[in-house]
């Protein structure tokens, strides 16, 4: 097939999104196909897109609600003689739902959860909180929808879309990226923590992530196991109170900050973790929810073991008392506890931490993952 991948977001630009779209395009060519992404620009993009072994074509972000959008995507499709356009979201997909009756093409749309919420909060959210009722038919027009957790196919049925053509396929990590080694010997001298215990997140430092959450619990866990530290990976605008709350806490000696880590040294992080924590949570005025979670895939991979926050999609990604827990992500309490077992009792945590790098290696890899959606979009085609 020769198919077209549509998406405002996309790598370099970092996000789950991002690397669900990108890796999504790689296997698909893997796999013998044609693919074509059309993607806004992003810094970096044209030396990222050089190294890929497809075509990737770049419209900048600012013309996206203008007809010249419109018009170089039903290029592209021309083009390449496209069979099959992939939208990213809905929202990539509305210029795919304005050429859809110029060409023979079918599409598909993949549902994510975040951008399905609606809510006031800032501007932007309330301009696509307007556009509504034309989300509704983009997703209503798609020959298939493609939610990543049962979860966000249940807002999908709650928005009235039809169920027959909305077929779930969750999100996927490269076993062969992510994998367990030793505790790396750089890091550990880096930070000083070859005797310690290690809880480790990696995500965007904003307040859904439940940070918070995990800080409030660390008193309890110092005082059973003093030698610990909790490493937070990541940038975002919630790093200034989180470090006040380390300080007003009196946790400093407890808690790393170590910014930014990069695709390359993200295994090395898993893997020196005893065990990895996402409280990812609904919070009321915001629309932020997990659909999924790909970095408790990338945990598990690496035979880390991982504590999700019982929200949104998390359930799909983390099975409880099989590759982790899912706790409450307001608890602190619970948090604490959670820890403590994950902490104290090596061979439990060992356990779920092969668990849930066995599921990768079966069932949610980007081969896996990939085979299903193609056989999907080629039954739909017949």
């Amino acid at each position: 097939m020769r198919i077209l991948i549509t998406a405002r977001n996309y790598r370099p630009k970092e996000g789950g999104i991002e690397t669900y779209l990108h890796h999504l395009a790689l296997e698909m060519v893997s796999q013998g196909h044609a693919i074509c992404v059309v993607a806004s620009y992003s810094e970096g993009g044209k030396a990222f897109d050089r190294k890929q072994p497809f075509i990737t074509k770049r419209i900048y972000r600012r013309l996206f609600f203008t007809p010249i959008w419109t018009l170089r995507l039903f290029y592209y499709a021309l083009s390449e003689k496209i069979d099959v356009v992939i939208n990213g979201e809905w929202r990539s997909g509305i210029h795919t739902y304005l050429i859809r009756h110029l060409m023979p093409f079918q599409y598909f749309t993949i549902a994510h959860g975040t951008e399905l919420q609606d809510t006031d909060i800032t501007w932007k959210y309330r301009v696509w909180k307007r556009l509504g009722f034309l989300r509704y038919k983009i997703l209503q027009a798609s020959d298939g929808i493609f939610p990543n957790s049962a979860f966000t196919k249940s807002i999908l049925k709650e928005m009235g879309l039809p169920m027959a053509t909305t077929h779930s396929v969750n999100p996927a990590v490269d076993p062969k990226a992510f994998y367990p080694t030793q505790k790396p010997n750089d890091l550990t001298k880096k930070y000083g923590v070859k005797d310690h215990k290690v809880i480790l997140s990696v995500s965007r430092l904003v307040p859904h992530k439940g940070h918070e959450t995990v800080i409030r619990a660390l008193p309890k866990v110092c005082r059973r196991i003093p030698q610990v530290k909790y490493f937070i990976a990541g940038t975002g605008p919630h790093r200034n109170y989180l470090e006040e709350l380390v300080k007003d806490l009196n946790l400093e000696q407890y808690v790393i900050f170590t910014g930014f880590v990069t695709d390359d040294d993200l295994r090395d992080y898993y893997n020196l973790a005893d065990v990895f924590i996402m409280l990812s949570q609904v919070r009321e005025h915001f629309c932020q929810v997990e659909g999924f979670g790909i970095a408790f895939l990338e945990a598990s991979a690496c035979a880390t073991p991982v504590i999700g926050g019982k929200s949104g999609g998390v359930e799909d990604a983390v099975l409880h008392g099989q590759t982790g827990s899912v706790i409450d992500p307001f608890s602190a309490d619970d948090c604490a506890n959670t820890l403590i077992q994950y902490l104290e009792n090596s061979e439990f945590a060992m356990a779920q931490g092969k668990a849930g790098r066995l599921r990768v290696e079966t069932e949610l890899n980007w081969t896996a993952t990939t085979e299903r959606m193609l056989a999907i979009i080629e039954e739909i085609m017949r």
